[in-house]
């Protein structure tokens, strides 16, 4: 990585934007936090303005990485974007904040990203119904209605929009499961 840095800074002495996304995609592979200052840094360090594809890569290293990321990092990333959000981007963004076992409203906050999409696809919606399964068995029954009701419209959402498959009826299904105790109608 230091030697493609180098090779950049060394025969390109003013880069675009889209060179610097090339070391921000090799960077969020392998270390998603220094991607992210990479990142807070490219204006400062090159006056360059960091685009969409920016945005994409930083949150795409926190997606594929194994450690936890709070779901404040992915809402703080896409609230410094300036421009409309592509929509890889936001589904990069639900990853992660389906598989935040801190977040409480991870559900909802999927959803509503669901929503901003231009055009939804089946992984989105695969998000949001991952983040409605992990709800902690033991939080509160209003909780638990709550983040039904977001299952239910999401796959309500995907129905509307043919994003249907037997396994995302299956995830629907799972998700009823976690939410509705036992004995519950």
């Amino acid at each position: 990585l230091e030697t493609v840095q180098s090779l950049i800074r060394e025969r390109v002495p003013e880069p675009t934007i889209d060179i610097l996304n090339i070391e921000l995609s090799l960077l969020g592979t392998r270390d998603p936090r220094r991607a992210e200052k990479y990142l807070y840094n490219l204006r400062q360090e090159y006056n360059v303005v960091p685009d969409a594809e920016s945005f994409y890569h930083v949150m795409n290293g926190y997606r594929r990485s194994n450690k936890s990321t709070p779901t404040f990092k992915m809402e703080q990333l896409l609230s410094l974007h300036p421009d409309v959000i592509p929509d890889r981007t936001l589904v990069a963004a639900m990853a992660v904040i389906a598989r935040d076992g801190q977040e409480r409203h991870k559900a909802q906050k999927c959803w509503k990203l669901l929503q901003r999409m231009q055009q939804p696809n089946l992984y989105a919606v695969t998000h949001v119904l991952n983040a409605c399964i992990q709800t902690d068995a033991d939080a509160d029954p209003n909780d638990k209605l709550e983040i039904f009701k977001v299952a239910l419209a999401t796959y309500e959402f995907a129905l509307t929009n043919a994003h249907t498959s037997s396994s995302l009826f299956g995830q629907f299904l799972q998700a009823a499961g976690n939410l509705v105790q036992s004995g519950s109608k």
